[in-house]
């Protein structure tokens, strides 16, 4: 029991010193109490977990259960791990305070998106709470988004006209969602900006071809890059790889699977999704391969060397794909022309 959880050795320890020598109930009682204490204390003090994007992919992980995600610039995600109430609504704002505070000389944050599956209820302090941390931030420039709110919570929420407050347009049914529409929307803000500053100094209004043809790097990246990513910790039986392209290449799963096999991977799952560009904006468009795979020597999951190694290759594979058929489509336009 001690090894398994030390807690619960505790409150084992209490309940048999209390029934020795205070006597059964007395003991009892005293074991209940402490458990109920704990269960407050911990409730007071949810955990809020920071998540990041495996690449390749849509599926956002807590960064301590998953080592290879990436952060998305500018944008903080966080998950709230429990309930909001009168005892844990200000400790969540101090938390997020904080986690905003010390990311500011590394990834200076102008979103916030709130994953909400946890949160099954919300009270009226809660809700006040919320208000408070979504105005505090916007007075700091930052806009705070929500995803994957559970009906009874938004309920609440609109009863007490927070949605109405803070904006349909921040409340999203996914965390890819939420977070394309910050990347879209800080687009739009610098592009008004640039229009602003062009205009001044012009003194005519500026064209929107120029500005407006320059797209954010990382929306490219996650709706129609291609990306390489790793996880360990959706599979129990191996090392997950996704490969995403951004659009079919003939032939390519074939050497892809001629990469693992050269470096002795044993392949349990392999599988290719088409996804088109009109799917749903938590769809990454394009072609996405999917293999679970383990090393042959070891038999375990890849390590980070392995890892590394497998993505230079695969890497490889796609630019030398790219690059044959960018060839044959420019030998085919001068052929038209000829």
């Amino acid at each position: 029991l001690w090894r398994l959880k030390k807690v619960d050795c505790g409150l084992w320890v209490v309940a048999f010193i209390g029934t020795l020598f205070l006597g059964v109930l007395q003991g009892i009682l005293l074991a209940v109490v402490l458990s109920l204490v704990i269960v407050i204390y911990e409730s007071v003090r949810p955990q809020i977990t920071i998540l990041w994007r495996i690449p390749g992919t849509s599926i956002y992980r807590n960064i301590k259960q998953e080592s290879n995600g990436s952060f998305i610039p500018n944008v903080f995600i966080a998950r709230i791990g429990s309930s909001m109430y009168f005892a844990n609504a200000s400790f969540i704002k101090d938390v997020l305070l904080a986690y905003v505070e010390d990311l500011r000389e590394v990834n200076p944050t102008e979103y916030i998106v709130l994953e909400m599956t946890p949160v099954i209820s919300i009270d009226s302090t809660a809700v006040h709470v919320i208000q408070d941390i979504v105005q505090d931030f916007r007075s700091r420039g930052i806009q705070v988004a929500f995803a994957m709110v559970g009906n009874r919570v938004e309920k609440t929420m609109r009863n007490g006209h927070v949605v109405e407050c803070i904006g349909k347009q921040w409340f999203f049914s996914t965390v890819n969602q939420a977070v394309t529409a910050c990347l879209l929307h800080q687009q739009n803000k610098r592009l008004g900006a640039a229009r602003v500053v062009n205009s001044n100094s012009t003194g005519s209004r500026p064209s929107a071809s120029t500005s407006e043809a320059e797209e954010n790097p990382m929306i490219q990246m996650m709706l129609a890059g291609d990306e390489i990513g790793f996880s360990d910790d959706l599979h129990h039986g191996g090392t997950t790889v996704f490969v995403s392209l951004s659009d079919n290449v003939p032939l390519i799963m074939s050497a892809f699977d001629a990469v693992l096999h050269n470096q002795r991977l044993s392949v349990t799952k392999a599988h290719m999704e088409v996804a088109s560009s009109d799917a749903a904006i938590d769809t990454v468009p394009g072609v996405r391969f999917t293999y679970v795979v383990k090393s042959m020597s070891s038999c375990e999951k890849l390590d980070d060397k392995e890892k590394a190694h497998l993505k230079s290759d695969l890497k490889a594979v796609i630019d030398r794909f790219r690059n044959e058929s960018l060839s044959t489509s420019t030998s085919a336009t001068g052929e038209i022309q000829l």
